[in-house]
């Protein structure tokens, strides 16, 4: 801080100079003419747009276009698709530095990628084959073809890490049966039907299942696995069910809840002892102890995101998810007890987001722009993105106990694109 000493000299004729009007001082305590000054030291780092950046990965390391991001406590691992099949890379969350790249593996690209906090390793999956690697040099530590020969993994199958078992879909080639198939995380190698269902028993419609979660009945301890029918043939149907996996039978099963049918993955949440389920054009709550709704939301005027999750503030006792139609688009939010909208942010552009994250009274999503939303009452705090070069941010990860956030800028598919760690408490402050 620079201070300007002002040494006024009296004399007899002083008094008799004409008056200046003495500027005022400033609020600001870090401008040179603050009324409280205070000793300042430059504001958070502006490589991105104003946000304290802490590291940014090298260009031209990221050449693929993203699909998925993970983390473990050390790594960020991407897996990326390209021109001419693959790349899974793994970057420090220290200094951004590539630590290895793999694709050794004859496949065009994967369809699915976890790290799995019980096994220390990275799960990846094309369809039917499921490999484990080494999170540490990217080594192979198993590969497995699950049931060949009579059952094949459903295509366009995403696994689920569930209390230590990785679960995915599976179907007898004949399409007869369907189901879901699981294995601990630290084999990979044998593996068992967690849930399996017949035509007969839907209707003569080919048996599917997907979007696979896990809730412990609070009472007897009873692991019920929760899952969707997601059904095409003959006939397009979405059912709701809850499998008692330790009494081996049907705990609530909810037929034919979505009328838009298997039109898209859905990832079901469960919250308090509540499913949330997103159809198409529906939100539905439904009670896990008894199988009851609780609520059900329906707007054919909206499209809810697809492949994105209803995320769950529980200070704000709220769930957010997104939506869009032809010219707009836009974030809702609804009471989690009874389904009342408590608020509805529309924008006027067609952007979907790539990924949301709820975090310390803070909604963040990326949708090209990195948008900021107070979760309470859905107040738009910023929404940053690169207009003059038309860059932008998409997927993010926060490290909760590092308080930081990563987050990808670029364009993606480009080879300038980066992977970026942020200050979570410059987002906060920002």
């Amino acid at each position: 801080m620079i201070y300007i000493y002002m040494i006024i000299i009296a004399s007899p004729w002083a008094c008799n100079d004409p008056l200046e009007d003495i500027p005022a001082c400033s609020e600001d305590p870090c401008s040179t003419n603050a009324c409280t000054p205070q000793d300042c030291t430059g504001g958070n780092d502006s490589t991105f747009l104003g946000l304290d950046t802490l590291w940014a990965s090298k260009p031209n390391l990221i050449k693929g276009f993203v699909k998925q991001m993970v983390q473990s406590d050390q790594y960020i691992f991407l897996n990326l698709i390209l021109p001419q099949g693959y790349d899974v890379q793994c970057y420090s969350k220290e200094d951004g530095s590539l630590q290895w790249n793999f694709n050794s593996y004859p496949t065009e690209w994967l369809g699915d990628m976890h790290f799995d906090i019980y096994s220390d390793r990275l799960i990846l999956q094309d369809r039917n084959t499921i490999i484990s690697l080494n999170p540490y040099n990217g080594e192979k530590i198993t590969q497995k073809s699950v049931f060949e020969g009579e059952q094949r993994s459903r295509t366009g199958a995403f696994g689920k890490l569930l209390d230590g078992y990785y679960y995915t879909p599976m179907e007898i080639n004949n399409r007869t049966v369907g189901g879901a198939v699981r294995s601990k995380t630290t084999d990979l190698q044998n593996w068992e039907w967690a849930y399996r269902i017949t035509q007969s028993e839907v209707d003569g419609i080919e048996p599917s299942t997907d979007s696979y979660n896990l809730w412990i009945h609070p009472e007897t301890g009873d692991e019920i696995l929760l899952l969707q029918h997601r059904m095409a043939f003959w006939e397009k149907r979405i059912d709701l069910v809850a499998y008692n996996m330790t009494a081996d039978s049907m705990y609530w099963w909810h037929k034919d809840i979505e009328p838009q049918g298997n039109s898209n993955i859905r990832q079901i949440q469960i919250f308090k002892d509540r499913a949330y389920f997103q159809g198409s054009n529906t939100i539905h709550a439904v009670n896990m102890i008894d199988g009851t709704y609780q609520w059900k939301y329906e707007d054919t005027e909206k499209s809810f995101v697809c492949c994105h999750n209803i995320v769950f503030d529980e200070a704000a006792n709220v769930v957010v998810d997104n939506y869009s139609n032809i010219d707009q688009s836009g974030i809702m939010a609804w009471d989690a007890d009874n389904g009342t909208v408590k608020w509805n942010n529309t924008q006027e552009n067609n952007y979907q987001a790539e990924d949301k994250i709820v975090f310390e009274g803070m909604l963040l999503q990326a949708d090209g722009s990195l948008d900021k939303y107070i979760i309470s009452n859905g107040r738009l705090e910023f929404a940053l993105s690169d207009t003059e070069r038309w860059l932008g941010f998409d997927q993010l990860i926060i490290d909760k106990k590092k308080q930081v956030l990563y987050t990808l800028f670029g364009s993606n598919g480009s080879a300038g694109r980066q992977l970026i760690a942020i200050s979570v408490e410059s987002i906060e402050n920002f």
